[in-house]
C-alpha cells in the first residue's frame, strides 16, 4: 500500500512539474496553437489581402492571419491571387515561390517560429491542392523577427500575423 501511495505522488508530482514548465516557464498555455479546418470556425473572417502596385508576380503578396492561428480561410480575392500563381508555376517549371510565415511578438519565440511555419505550410498544402509540383515551393518561418508594424498595438499585432510570398529564380 505504500508503495502504491509512493507511485501516486511521484505521478502527480511529474503532472505538475510538467504543466508548470510548459505553461508557467515556456508560456506555450496561454493561447493554444490552431490547425484546425476552414469548417470548424464559428464564424468566418475573410484575410486582408495586401498586394503590392507591382503587376507580374515577382511581388510580395501578405495575408493575414487570427491570432495564434494557421487557418485558411476562403477569400476570393486571395483564391484568384492563388490560382494565378498556380497556373504560372505550372507553366514555369523553373520558378520557385518562398512562402514566410510570420507571427507577432505574443509569445515565446519559439511558438512564433512554429506558428509561422505552420502559417506558411498552411498555404503550401493550397497550392498543392492546385496541382503544383512541391519541389516548386519553398516554406520558411521569420517567426516574430520580421515585423512589418509595431508590435505594440494590436493593430500592428494583426498585420504581423501573415504569409509573405516571393517568386525566387533557383
Amino acid at each position: 500500500m505504500k508503495i502504491f501511495l509512493v507511485l501516486i505522488g511521484f505521478v502527480v508530482w511529474s503532472m505538475g512539474s510538467s504543466w508548470y514548465y510548459v505553461c508557467k516557464i515556456k508560456l506555450l498555455c496561454d493561447e493554444p496553437l490552431a490547425i484546425l479546418p476552414e469548417a470548424a470556425l464559428p464564424s468566418p473572417t475573410l484575410p486582408n489581402l495586401i498586394v503590392d502596385d507591382k503587376t507580374e508576380f515577382n511581388q510580395t503578396v501578405i495575408i493575414e492571419f487570427d491570432k495564434a492561428k494557421a487557418i485558411y480561410k476562403a477569400d476570393t480575392v486571395f483564391d484568384h491571387y492563388l490560382d494565378k500563381l498556380s497556373n504560372y508555376l505550372i507553366n514555369n517549371k523553373s520558378i520557385v515561390v518562398k512562402i514566410t510565415g510570420n507571427s507577432d511578438s505574443v509569445g515565446t519565440e519559439e511558438k512564433n517560429y512554429l506558428l509561422g511555419m505552420a502559417r506558411a505550410n498552411v498555404i503550401k498544402e493550397q497550392l498543392i491542392s492546385r496541382q503544383v509540383p512541391s519541389h516548386q515551393i519553398k516554406v520558411e518561418s521569420a517567426g516574430e523577427n520580421n515585423p512589418i508594424q509595431s508590435n505594440q498595438t494590436e493593430e500592428g499585432r494583426k498585420h504581423n500575423r501573415r504569409v509573405e510570398f516571393e517568386i525566387v529564380k533557383p
